[in-house]
């Protein structure tokens, strides 16, 4: 049971890393933006349709 918690956490921290790894590479340039959000970065807005 530990173990596949274990596999399981550790699943999602890597996926959570693939999907946020870009996240500051405008803000590391000084570059003004949206603050992105996980999986959909900064078209949170257009996907939702506002």
């Amino acid at each position: 049971m530990l173990t596949i918690f274990i596999v399981t956490a550790t699943l999602f921290a890597i996926l959570y890393l693939y999907f946020t790894r870009n996240f500051n590479y405008w803000e590391d340039r000084n570059v003004v933006g949206p603050e992105p959000t996980v999986f959909f970065g900064n078209i949170m807005e257009s996907v939702i349709r506002r």
